[in-house]
This record gives structure tokens, C-alpha cells and sequence, in this order.
């Protein structure tokens, strides 16, 4: 699980030393910033598409997505956002929303007012860099999502998208033993793969029998890294990690008596 932090925007330092090497100074003044704490329950919009927001939500514990409906009312997740993850973060220059945010399982949050952060990033250049960095990364990972979508069949998709996962948590150091949270339900995974739920259930099966992972009860095992690598492809390039940042412990793992 993501390690409990006394400081909700420690979890922004966190993710921003995971890219970038930011000074103790600059540390400092993030953990300063003002920051309004919230609650929120699994389903709840944080911002709709067509808002006009004036703050920015950082992830501190559990999940959000974002999401767009087809004009049939069918649901596309665009993307899973992890704790250090300011997913509005370009509502600082993009006044208007065009997709909808929402928490997708219990989360906690802390709304930036963009006043602050583009007052901290016209003073602090190092951290304006380290934000837009961020950003950049957000389209990277669009754009791999977008090759997955288009080109990648079924099970190499899925072992893509699970490799992405546990290198992004293990960067903020949400990995243990080979595990990380997946809290995802199987309907939002076959929403993000644009995929039908029988499809994810023959893909998941197929999966399984690869012994290289588990996923149950909102956890991922990772039983074999480097086989799960080969299957999908997968290369951490496009998520630009900085030295700094904590290493994958990617040694395949003894079987629990849990495990499939």
C-alpha cells in the first residue's frame, strides 16, 4: 500500500523527486504551499468536463481517473492517476475542463488553488520546470496508452499496462515484495482497454496462465518482472524517471499460498 504520509503534499515532493532533483529549498516551499484537504468517496466527480476550475486536485491517497462518454453514453477511461498525481494540472492554462475527473475508489485529495502555484512557479523556475516536466510525462504515457489502444492485441495490452503500474508506484516507493495496489474493478480496466468484459475476462484468464502475475482483491503480485517485460514490450522511456528515483525491486517472488 502507498506509504501514509504526515504531510499531504509530501506526496507531490515525492513524485516531483521521482523526475526531477529538486533542492531541499524547493522541497521546502511546496511543502508550504496552501492546501485545502478533502475527502472523497469512490464515484465522486472531482471536476466535470465544462468547468471552469480555479484549483488543481493532488492525489495524497487512492485513485482517480479520467473519463469521457461517447454521444451513445459509452465510458472511456483515459487514464488512472496514482498518489503524488495532479491530474488538472493543465486547467492552469486550459480554462476549461474537457473531460471529467472522478475518484474511483475512497481517496484523499488536496485542492491547490492555481493563484498559488502559478505565483510559486513564476518565483521558483526549478519547480515551474519540475511541473511542466510532469506534464510532459502525462502526454507521454497518453501517447503510449495510444499505441496500446491502436496496435498492441489483448494480452500484450494488459501485461503493458500492468508493467506501467508497478514501475509508476514503485517510483513514489508503493511497491512491497513485488506487490502494489491495483483497485480497479474488471468493468473500469475493460473501460480504459476499450474492451468488452467478456474480452477482459478471456484476456485476464490468458494472463493468469502465464504465471507471471496475480491481481485479486485490489492487489497486483508480480511473480516474474523481467517475463512480464518481455511479453509486453514494455520500456520505461516515455515515464522519463530521474536517478533519483527508487529502483524496481523486479526479483521474481515466491508463490503465497493466495496466489494463483
Amino acid at each position: 500500500m502507498t506509504p501514509l504520509l504526515q504531510d499531504p503534499m509530501q506526496a507531490l515532493v515525492r513524485r516531483l523527486n521521482a523526475i526531477s532533483n529538486l533542492t531541499h529549498e524547493e522541497q521546502q516551499i511546496i511543502l508550504a504551499l496552501p492546501a485545502m484537504p478533502r475527502h472523497l468517496r469512490a464515484g465522486f466527480d472531482v471536476a466535470s468536463e465544462g468547468e471552469k476550475p480555479d484549483r488543481c486536485a493532488l492525489v495524497v491517497s487512492g485513485w482517480l481517473c479520467r473519463y469521457k462518454f461517447t454521444g451513445a453514453g459509452r465510458k472511456q477511461i483515459l487514464s488512472f492517476h496514482i498518489p503524488g498525481d495532479i491530474p488538472d494540472l493543465q486547467s492552469l492554462l486550459l480554462r476549461t475542463m474537457d473531460h471529467n475527473l472522478a475518484a474511483i475508489t475512497d481517496a484523499r485529495i488536496v485542492y491547490l488553488q492555481h493563484d498559488s502555484l502559478r505565483e510559486t512557479c513564476f518565483s521558483q523556475p526549478k519547480i515551474a520546470q519540475a511541473l511542466w516536466r510532469d506534464t510532459l510525462i502525462d502526454a507521454a504515457t497518453y501517447r503510449e496508452w495510444m499505441l496500446g489502444m491502436g496496435r498492441r492485441p489483448a494480452l500484450q495490452h494488459m501485461a503493458h499496462f500492468l508493467c506501467e503500474i508497478f514501475v509508476r508506484q514503485n517510483a513514489i516507493g508503493a511497491t512491497f515484495d513485488g506487490r502494489c495496489d491495483l483497485p480497479i474493478s474488471q468493468a473500469e480496466m475493460a473501460d480504459a482497454f476499450g474492451m468488452s468484459l467478456v474480452h477482459l475476462n478471456r484476456t485476464l484468464r490468458e494472463m493468469r496462465k502465464t504465471g507471471l502475475v496475480d491481481w485479486s482483491h485490489g492487489r497486483l503480485a508480480v511473480y516474474d518482472f523481467k517475463g512480464l517485460q518481455k511479453l509486453s514490450g514494455f520500456d520505461p522511456t516515455y515515464l522519463h524517471l530521474a536517478a533519483g528515483g527508487q529502483k524496481a525491486k523486479m526479483a521474481p517472488l515466491a508463490r503465497t499460498n493466495g496466489a494463483k
